[in-house]
């Protein structure tokens, strides 16, 4: 005997309409340019073809009757348009100039951000190249999209079957959350900030979504985000809505160093330590190059260690054996913190690794030699570079964040041999941090 089927949850499908009551919270959204003529047709399509609870935003009056202020037309659509997770595009052929020229001006404005879609009928034999009269319609949307990697769909079936891949993983957001698009709401980077400011009390009143910078196969993957915040301070009793948060996701580092034998009265200034020199457009260095620890961060999670030893064979050639334990339990692990706290939300998960005499002698020898390693794919160059901490002070080429992190580390490794009463290699050492 077949045991009963449990119902289906049914699909709830909230249209709004212009000047609609906009929902004070839903798993996910969706605004919907389209025309005038096609308005129920689409209406009708989204409520049979969506798989999953929707809040969805049509800028078409339901009485064609009466013409709404256009003040207030605007206003509803520029705060439905915000908290929409995605903005479709659907442009059938008898898209007028004018239709499309209201289209354009939203088109461009997000094209960069990750959150639209696109899609308008092509005629048989008319793709390549276009007509005259098509290159007028279509043209402008038609460029934008191919440079930001919006795909152009052919039907309206095809737009909501990539609506409802990008948006399966639907959140719950109330309120100031709803501002928060969805593939930024489910970033690792916002995830973690968010969690920490509920947790003390806080609370996201609201948000504009500024920018996305998008890299990757057809862009697919956002590496930073921006968004301009109003957050209400619980332990201040008072709303801070003048900063921007800026993230990418958090980074993995480790600080390779190697403590030289007899060298007497030896302070962690003696101490060689192994950096990389990479270009980085930002660098206001004498040199134009930025001068950091091994690291970075993968697009898909891993074991932070593994990640940091990736990063380390990735950029100086020094291979730590992840899968002898032993060797991974070389790695220290020194905690995460933000690297700059008034600046960006992301934090940096520090390592570090105590070379053997060979692994610092290859590391002088690449510095020598100056070969480059790196990810050639993501257009990194690295350079290895020994100094001693004292050296590496004088030459003003680190950044504080980065000096912080090179302290911490060879304070931890001096002080812990004095404490165990090791003082190898008849040397005395003294730290330089209290």
């Amino acid at each position: 005997m077949n045991s009963p089927q449990t119902p289906a949850k049914p699909v709830d499908v909230v249209v709004s309409t212009l000047l609609g009551t906009i929902p004070p919270d839903f798993e996910r959204s969706l605004f919907v340019y389209t025309t005038p003529q096609l308005f129920s047709e689409v209406r009708q399509e989204l409520q049979q073809s969506l798989q999953l609870s929707t809040a969805v935003f049509l800028p078409f009056s339901e009485d064609s009757s009466t013409r709404p202020d256009a003040k207030t037309a605007l206003e509803w659509e520029e705060t439905a348009i915000a908290i929409s997770d995605i903005i479709m595009f659907w442009l059938p052929n008898s898209c007028t100039v004018d239709d499309i020229a209201r289209c354009s001006v939203c088109f461009g404005k997000w094209a960069s951000s990750g959150k639209v879609i696109y899609g308008r009928e092509v005629q048989p034999g008319k793709e390549i190249p276009m007509e005259e009269e098509e290159i007028k319609r279509f043209g402008y949307i038609d460029s934008l999209a191919k440079r930001e990697c919006v795909a152009k769909n052919a039907s309206l079936q095809d737009c909501i079957a990539e609506y409802e891949k990008k948006t399966k993983n639907g959140v719950l957001r109330r309120e100031g959350e709803r501002y928060v698009p969805l593939h930024i709401f489910n970033h690792g980077a916002f995830a973690a900030w968010y969690a920490g400011m509920k947790r003390v009390g806080n609370r996201l009143d609201g948000c504009n979504f500024e920018w996305a910078f998008r890299v990757g196969p057809n862009k697919a993957f956002v590496l930073y985000w921006v968004l301009h915040v109003n957050i209400w301070v619980s332990s201040e009793n008072r709303h801070k809505s003048n900063e921007i948060v800026l993230a990418r996701g958090d980074i993995k580092c480790v600080f390779p160093y190697y403590i030289p034998k007899n060298v007497p009265n030896m302070t962690e200034m003696d101490c060689e330590i192994v950096l990389i020199k990479e270009f980085r457009s930002p660098a206001r260095t004498e040199d134009c190059f930025i001068h950091e620890l091994p690291g970075g961060s993968a697009f898909k999670a891993k074991d932070p260690i593994q990640e940091a030893i990736d990063e380390l064979r990735q950029e100086t050639g020094v291979n730590i054996d992840a899968t002898n334990p032993e060797q991974k339990k070389r790695m220290k692990d020194h905690g995460a913190r933000q690297l700059a706290g008034t600046t960006s939300a992301h934090q940096a998960h520090l390592f570090s690794v105590e070379l053997t005499l060979e692994e610092i002698q290859h590391c002088r020898e690449m510095a020598r030699s100056g070969r480059f390693l790196g990810n050639a794919s993501e257009t990194e160059q690295t350079y290895v570079e020994v100094f001693n901490l004292g050296e590496a002070i004088k030459s003003d080429l680190i950044d504080w964040t980065t000096l912080g992190m090179l302290h911490l580390v060879l304070h931890d490794a001096l002080e812990g041999r004095t404490k165990k009463g090791a003082t190898p290699r008849g040397a005395t050492y003294t730290c330089c941090i209290s």
